[in-house]
C-alpha cells in the first residue's frame, strides 16, 4: 500500500518564505495584555494628604505599567472603616488599604511603638525601631502565593 506524501512535503521555495515572512509577523504587535484592577481603600475625606496620596499612587501604577495595571480608589469609608478595610485586605477583597497606626497595630501590635513619639529621641530610631520588630513579627505570618503576591495571614 503506497502513502500519498506530497500533502506533507516542504519544498525549499515553501520553507524560504516562511522564513522570511517570520520576521514580519514577528514584529507585528501583540494583543493588547489583560488589564488588571486593584482595589485600594481608605476612610479619608476628599482634600485628606491620605486621598491625595492614594489618588497619585493610582495615577502613578497607570502610568507606569502603561495601563496595564489600574488602581481603583474608593475613599471616605467607600468600602468600609479601618477594621472591615483590614478584613477585607486578609480575606482577599481588597487588595490594599490606606489605614492609620493604630488599627493596623490591632493585627501587628509592634506598630504602636508609633504612636508613642516622645519614648524615642528621634523619628528616625522610632521607625528603625518599629521597622526591626515589625520585621520580627510578621516574617512568620507573611506568605507568599504561587503568583508571588506576598499576603499577611494569621
Amino acid at each position: 500500500m503506497k502513502t500519498d506524501l506530497t500533502a506533507t512535503r516542504i519544498s525549499r521555495r515553501s520553507l524560504l518564505a516562511a522564513g522570511l515572512a517570520m520576521p514580519a509577523v514577528l514584529g507585528l504587535p501583540r494583543g493588547a495584555q489583560a488589564q488588571v484592577t486593584m482595589t485600594l481603600g481608605h476612610n479619608a475625606a476628599a482634600g485628606n494628604p491620605r486621598w491625595i496620596a492614594a489618588d497619585k499612587f493610582g495615577e502613578l501604577v497607570k502610568e507606569r505599567t502603561n495601563g496595564r495595571l489600574a488602581v481603583r480608589v474608593a475613599g471616605a469609608e467607600q468600602l468600609g472603616n479601618e477594621q472591615s478595610l483590614l478584613t477585607s485586605l486578609r480575606t482577599g477583597a481588597v487588595d490594599m488599604t490606606v489605614n492609620s497606626q493604630g488599627s493596623t497595630s490591632a493585627l501587628l501590635p509592634e506598630l504602636a511603638a508609633l504612636g508613642l513619639p516622645f519614648l524615642f529621641p528621634t523619628s528616625a530610631a522610632a521607625f528603625k525601631g518599629a521597622r526591626r520588630a515589625a520585621r520580627r513579627r510578621a516574617r512568620p505570618a507573611l506568605r507568599q502565593d504561587r503568583d508571588g503576591t506576598a499576603r499577611l495571614v494569621g
